[in-house]
Parts: structure tokens; C-alpha cells; sequence
């Protein structure tokens, strides 16, 4: 015997060392491990409340078990047992704090709850312990708390390194270029940063000998300081071919400010604006910071449209003699469209104009900026440059704009109303009560109700509810009642309800929505008559308030049809305050519709092979087709009832049909259903935020982005645009 041995028996005993020989085996620990097996095999079966029964009772001998823990976790959650799930992961996270994993379900079952900011919390905690934690990082960027990444996400260089190293096979240059971008992203807390790190360059095949610019600046009303910093600006260009004419009163032409006309001649002061025929004109107003290449970004877009009009975005800035400026309130715009120009609270800082385009009044201020704009606009002679080329000083950021302030549904003058009946056509299965008050709701808040006819369209509805209440509006004459017994399709029965009838209007609903706006038979009249709107959509809101609607955006995100704004609080404006003004979109939403009954019969009515999704989206791209504007106009409101809430995943049948439809959708449409002219491209986009952070661009996106933007109808999709492409005007 070693004596190594001998040493080891005699410690045994003396009950130094176990005497694991002799020791029987441990009858709560066995009990345990097969509590264990049970629950996983529970697991493995898809029985969650077995799993949880028994992951519960392996933890009654062992309540510092941090793995069975985390399972008895799960396990409650997939039963829906919330509460309790939230309580297991927090009890695992205090018993092995480092555990990233766990974080994350705890962000998920908070989420579920309906909790975001705790939610938000929990996937930052993940994050802190495992920063390339991918699935922390969207689930966080979903819920809008992309200002809680840890601050190296904001760069490239890890995702840059990375996409090198697993560039071996296609799969993972695609993930991993996804990630790039991402990663090249900035949350909107961090514009400043944005602006820092992205100083704007030099256009694409510059040229020092581009045209010169006559650069009339506003200073009526500007302090001297405002002007110094924009005439600064000016003699810092790289482009030298310019002159400015100050526009003010006698006493700024006595302030010291006035001393830099006589340090260089292209400036000079006067009461009013002389203009130079051979050259275009730049109007702004004193307080107005260009960035050195702006004018010959300006003057390069001008030369390559031939545009009446060319704007930029631009944002705020506030200054300090020591620290610099500091940037916010970033200001960006769509592509050119008359009723968003003419609305926006925020007009284009800098507007550079032909010199056959005529300015009224002929100032720089924001009214002539603006008549500029629209003017260029309305004749398909305005272009969109996506940089921002300037920086308006302010104090600091503008406040939240009130809703009931700040709703912007002015329409430009148009002709009359159209007369004639609008039709309501609401498919409806059972539901009886739901479909009472929608219908209920449209009649009190119609301007005419008597010009108003309801037709309800049965789809195979069962309880005796909904059968005496269509009987009841049948015999009273409150609508019209036909009935479809065949399955559901949601095209084909609006088809079909229209077929053969001559209403002047047609309006698509669906049987879970309220009208709130007074008046909306009328706003209708007025917008349809506009020879140019093909299809108008409604602001719809959640019942608590929350926005659901407010347009459809394309190519963002994973490229799935989103709504605008979803889930935004209630009176949120969104940026530009463009949830609250009418303006053209890439589509709306069939749950509230309206389009002239000869437009729907030149479109072909919605496509029957759509039998669920996207028939809605398909009719709108099809008016975009024909050059045919579609129309979001927040002056019409309405409750939707659809569920917020779809689950934590929503996969499953539903999923791989929605999947199927819009693979035929994808197939019709090409690129097309990736080009959205409503969103600027530097914006970046998450789940169903679609302002979710910034992002640069490279020169060929921008010029891209330009040239579709000076098309005569920027909306109109061509036969070009669908075609396939490198994914260059697909946005993040």
C-alpha cells in the first residue's frame, strides 16, 4: 500500500476527510435529479406547466440552485405565469450576479408585462456583463433605448474587425454587414457626437470652378453676432465663386459687422435685394452656419438636376467661446412633396434657387424659402440634398410641440368638394358590439350622414348577436347588409361588395375602428377631389390613446411594411411633426381607406391572391404605379381595437402565411418595396421604430437619393425601380 493511501485512510478516520466509500447515497439529492429529469423532459415535450411543477419541486431541496432556477424560470414564463417567472430570474441574478443570459430573460418577461423601461434596464444589464450580446442589443435598440448601448457600439471598428475575419462565406458577410451598420449607428441622444465624428466632406468629382452663388442673407431682424457667424461661414468655403448681399436696416450697416464688406468685396449691405440673372440664388437668414463644402455640395446637385429648388437638411446649435458648438434638433427631410413643405414647422435653412425660378416675396426669409420650395414642388422641379450643410444657432434644444398646438391639417387650395355618395364597405364576422360602435361612430361624426351609405358585408358570422343586430340595420334602412359564405378573404370581399355599384367614393374599413374626427365625410370630399391623391389613410390610435398609424413605411429595418410611429405616446408630434400634417407616404393601411371609385377601378381592385396581408399595400404601390399620390392625413382620427399585444413570438402558421404573402408582394414589387421617399435615408431604424438613431452615407447613396429625388414625381415607382439591386437604397 503507497503510503499516499495510507495517509488519506487514517485522515478518513479521523473524519478529516469524507469516507466517501462508506457514505450511502444522498436520497434528497437523488430525488432532486430526477425531479431535474422530469421537468426536462416536460420541457423537451412542450408540457411548460409540467416543467414548471417539476423544476419547482427539484428547488425545494436546494433553493440556491442557480441553473434549476433559471429553468423554473422559463418554464413559468412559456405558461404565462409572469409574475412568477420575473421572481426566479431575480433570484438567480442574486445568487450569480455576472450571468448575462440571465438578464435577458429577465428583460423578456418584463417586456411581456408590459414593463419597457425595466425592460430597458434588464437588457443594459446583460449588455454591461456581455456587451456583444446580440440579442440584448436589438431587443434594447426595439425599445427605443438605443441611448443605453455602451458607448463602443457607436463605432465601427469591432464590427469592422470582425466582418474581415468571417468574410469566408456569404452568409456571414451578410450577417455580419448587417452588424456593421448597426454598429455604424448613433441613438438620437447622441447627435452631437454624430455631427463630430461625420464632419461633411467634399462632393463626389468636385470642381473649384463650379458656378458662383449669389447668396442674398436675411439680417432684418438679426442681432449683429447671427450675422458675423453666417459671413464667417461664407468666407470659409471651399467653393471662393460667390457673392452675398446682406439684406438690413441702416443700423447694422453702421455696426462693425458692416467692416467685412470693405475686407472683401463679394459682400455688400443693402435695404433690399438685388439679384443676379446668370447665377443661382441662395437664400438665408443671419444666424445660419454653412459648412465649408455646403456651397459646393449646393451647386453640385443644382448642375447634376437642373432643379428649380434644391434644400438640405440642417440642424441647431448652441456655442461656446471655449468648448465649440454643441449640435442638436437634427432637421430631416423627405423627398419633395407640396403638402409637406408647405406644413412643415420647420423650413429648409438654406434653399438654393434657379435663376429662372421666380421668389416671392423676393427676401431670404422663411416665408420666401418656403414659397420657393413649394413653388419648385408643385411643378416636379424640386430636388432633396440628404446632408446636413448648415446649423441654425439657438439656445438650446425646442421642447416637445404640443399636439393640440401643433396640428398642422391645412390643405392648399383645390377644387371644390366632390359631390356624390360615399360608400363605407365593412367586412365584419360576429363581433356584434365592436361593429355597433364602429358603425355608430361613423354615422354621428359624419358632416352628412344622409350622403352616407354603410354596407356590411357578412363573412360567415355565427352567434345570434351579430345575426339580429344585421337584421335590425337591414329593416331600418341604417345599412345595407349582403352577405359572403365563402372563407376569408379580405380582398376578394371588398372586391366583390363594390362590384357593379357607382358610389363617388369608396371607403374601406374595418369593423374594430371608431371615428373620433367630426366632419370626416367632408375632409374626404375635399382631399379626393385633388386629381393627384389616389389613396387617402387615416391617424389611427390604440384605445389607450397610443399612436398605431400614421402611414406605412417600406425598407426598413428587416424590410417588412411597418406602421409609423407605432406605439409613440399619445400627442407625440414624431420629427418635422410629421405624424400630425398631411403628406404624401409610400402607403396606408386598408383598416381605414379611401379612394375615388374610378381610380379603384383603374388600380383593378385589391389583388385576391393577397388573401390576408399586404392586399392594402399592394393597392397603394399600384397608385404610385399610375403617378397617383397616397395621402396620410392625421385631420381624419380614428380608434382601432387591433391587439397590441401578439406575444412575446409571434411565430408559428401565422407567420410562415404573412411570409408567404409577402414573398409574392417582394416578387411584384422588387426594389421598389424597399424605396420609401417619406424618410430620409440618414435615419436609422429598429423593429418598429423607425426613428430609431443616425446614420452617414456614403457619396454614391446620396447622390442616388438626389437624382430619385428631382424625378418630376419622386413617388412614382418606375419599371426601373423595382429592378434588383446591391440593396443601396435599402435603408438600416
Amino acid at each position: 500500500m503507497s503510503w499516499g493511501k495510507t495517509i488519506k485512510r487514517g485522515l478518513r478516520r479521523l473524519g478529516v476527510l469524507p469516507d466517501v466509500r462508506r457514505s450511502p447515497p444522498d436520497p434528497l439529492r437523488e430525488t432532486r435529479r430526477l425531479k431535474r429529469i422530469r421537468a426536462e423532459n416536460a420541457r423537451d415535450a412542450g408540457d411548460w406547466a409540467e416543467a414548471a411543477r417539476f423544476y419547482g419541486e427539484a428547488l425545494e431541496g436546494d433553493q440556491d440552485d442557480v441553473s434549476n432556477r433559471v429553468q423554473y424560470g422559463h418554464a413559468l414564463k412559456e405558461c404565462g405565469r409572469l409574475a412568477e417567472a420575473e421572481a426566479a430570474y431575480r433570484r438567480a441574478i442574486s445568487l450569480r450576479p455576472a450571468d448575462a443570459d440571465t438578464y435577458l430573460h429577465l428583460g423578456h418577461v418584463l417586456k411581456m408585462q408590459h414593463r419597457p423601461e425595466d425592460a430597458k434596464q434588464a437588457y443594459a444589464d446583460a449588455l454591461a456583463w456581455s456587451p456583444d450580446l446580440a440579442a440584448a442589443r436589438d431587443e434594447l435598440i426595439g425599445l427605443g433605448g438605443r441611448g443605453r448601448l455602451p458607448h463602443h457600439a457607436w463605432g465601427r471598428d469591432a464590427a469592422t474587425e470582425r466582418l474581415g475575419q468571417l468574410g469566408q462565406t456569404l452568409a456571414a458577410v451578410r450577417h455580419l454587414a448587417g452588424e456593421w451598420r448597426l454598429a455604424g449607428s448613433y441613438p438620437v441622444q447622441a447627435w452631437d457626437a454624430f455631427r463630430r465624428d461625420h464632419p461633411l466632406t467634399p462632393p463626389p468629382a468636385w470642381a473649384e470652378t463650379a458656378p458662383g452663388v449669389h447668396v442674398i442673407v436675411n439680417a432684418a431682424d438679426a442681432p449683429p453676432s447671427d450675422l458675423r457667424a453666417t459671413l464667417h461661414s461664407l468666407l470659409n468655403q471651399a467653393a471662393a465663386e460667390w457673392t452675398a448681399v446682406v439684406v438690413c436696416g441702416p443700423q447694422m450697416r453702421d455696426h462693425p459687422v458692416a467692416g467685412l464688406a470693405s475686407r472683401d468685396a463679394r459682400i455688400s449691405f443693402d435695404h433690399a435685394v438685388s439679384t443676379s440673372p446668370e447665377s443661382p440664388r441662395l437664400l438665408m437668414e443671419a444666424g445660419v452656419v454653412l459648412e465649408p463644402y455646403a456651397l459646393a455640395w449646393l451647386t453640385q446637385a443644382w448642375m447634376r438636376t437642373g432643379a428649380l429648388a434644391v434644400y438640405a437638411d440642417h440642424d441647431s446649435h448652441s456655442r461656446h467661446w471655449r468648448e465649440g458648438r454643441a449640435c442638436f434638433d437634427p432637421a430631416l427631410y423627405a423627398a419633395p412633396d407640396a403638402d409637406d413643405l408647405a406644413t412643415t414647422p420647420v423650413v429648409p435653412s438654406i434653399v438654393l434657387t434657379a435663376p429662372s425660378a421666380v421668389v416671392a416675396p423676393p427676401q431670404a426669409d422663411v416665408d420666401a424659402r418656403r414659397s420657393a420650395l413649394v413653388a419648385a414642388a408643385r411643378q416636379g422641379a424640386a430636388a432633396h440634398l440628404p446632408r446636413v450643410l448648415s446649423s441654425v444657432w439657438r439656445d438650446g434644444p425646442a421642447a416637445d410641440l404640443p399636439f393640440e398646438s401643433g396640428l398642422k391639417t391645412e390643405l392648399p387650395p383645390g377644387p371644390e368638394p366632390l359631390n356624390g355618395r360615399i360608400l363605407v364597405v365593412i367586412p365584419t364576422r360576429d363581433a356584434a358590439d365592436m361593429l355597433r360602435a364602429c358603425v355608430d361612430s361613423l354615422i354621428a361624426k359624419a358632416a352628412e350622414p344622409e350622403r352616407v351609405e354603410l354596407l356590411i358585408v357578412d363573412n360567415r358570422s355565427q352567434d345570434a348577436a351579430t345575426a339580429a343586430l344585421l337584421d335590425d340595420w337591414a329593416a331600418s334602412g341604417r345599412a345595407r347588409v349582403v352577405t359572403h359564405d365563402e372563407p376569408f378573404n379580405w380582398a376578394r370581399i371588398n372586391n366583390r361588395a363594390v362590384a357593379g355599384l357607382d358610389p363617388a367614393m369608396l371607403v374601406f374599413a374595418n369593423n374594430d375602428v371608431e371615428a373620433l374626427s367630426s366632419g370626416w365625410d367632408a375632409r374626404l370630399r375635399q382631399t379626393l377631389a385633388r386629381p393627384e391623391i389616389g389613396l387617402v389613410g387615416a391617424r389611427l390610435l390604440y384605445p389607450d390613446g397610443t399612436l398605431q398609424h400614421a402611414g406605412v413605411v417600406l425598407g426598413r429595418g428587416e424590410g417588412r411594411p411597418i406602421h409609423e410611429g407605432l406605439h409613440s405616446r399619445p400627442g407625440e408630434p414624431g420629427p418635422l411633426a410629421r405624424w400630425i400634417r398631411p403628406r404624401a407616404v409610400a402607403a396606408v393601411t386598408g383598416a381605414f381607406m379611401a379612394v375615388r371609385r374610378e381610380v379603384f377601378e383603374l388600380l383593378g381592385g385589391f389583388d385576391e391572391g393577397l388573401a390576408v396581408g399586404y392586399n392594402d399595400m399592394d393597392l397603394c404601390l399600384k397608385a404610385r404605379a399610375q403617378g397617383l399620390r397616397v395621402l396620410y392625413d392625421p385631420a381624419l382620427v380614428l380608434t382601432h381595437h387591433e391587439s397590441k399585444t401578439r406575444g412575446f413570438n409571434d411565430g408559428g402558421e401565422r407567420t410562415r402565411w404573412d411570409d408567404d404573402e409577402l414573398t409574392d408582394l417582394h416578387r411584384r414589387w422588387g426594389q421598389a418595396l424597399f424605396t420609401d421617399m417619406s424618410l430620409n435615408p440618414q435615419w436609422v431604424s429598429a423593429h418598429s421604430r423607425v426613428f430609431d438613431g443616425y446614420r452617414d452615407l456614403g457619396p454614391r447613396e446620396t447622390i442616388e437619393w438626389l437624382m430619385r429625388s428631382a424625378r418630376p414625381d419622386p413617388w412614382r415607382i418606375l419599371d426601373e425601380d423595382r429592378e434588383a439591386s446591391d440593396g443601396a437604397s435599402r435603408q438600416a
